[in-house]
């Protein structure tokens, strides 16, 4: 797995971030959606969230995160994020370009729901953000 970042509340890290959000500041041509594993006090939780059409929103939705890793894995870009209460794992997709509303509700409903077909309906109407990552840092062994 290539790593993107880490260690994002240490002083001296700042600017590595900031080169990060640099690099990846790329739209892209649909929305962004992580779908979440947290743990939390009370217990792991499933979840998502849209995050627009910029690479570099993947940086900023680990807010209770003291330290995140992000890289490519198994063809999907993935983040780690841990904190006091645990460990946050998020898959990044982008939808399909042309998805239908519904579609896209769909999708968003079956993770909200942690329902039995969410892989299915993730695979069928999104895509993997891998090859855009790849492309910024030159990552070859990568699938995508």
């Amino acid at each position: 797995m290539n790593f993107i970042y880490s260690n994002k509340n240490e002083e001296d890290t700042d600017f590595y971030f900031e080169d990060e959000e640099s690099n990846l500041n790329v739209k892209i041509d649909t929305d962004i959606l992580a779908i979440a594993d947290l743990g939390l006090w009370n217990g792991r939780k499933h979840g998502y969230k849209v995050i627009g059409n910029n690479l570099s929103s993947i940086l900023r939705v680990w807010d209770s995160c003291d330290t995140i890793e992000i890289g490519v894995d198994k063809g999907n870009v993935v983040g780690i994020g841990y904190h006091h209460d645990g460990t946050n794992y998020i898959t990044f997709r982008k939808f399909k370009e042309g998805i239908t509303e519904k579609a896209r509700d769909k999708v968003i409903e079956a993770i909200y729901n942690n329902s039995d077909n969410e892989e299915s309906l993730i695979k069928r109407n999104t895509r993997s953000l891998a090859p855009e990552v790849n492309a910024i840092y030159g990552w070859r062994n990568c699938r995508g």
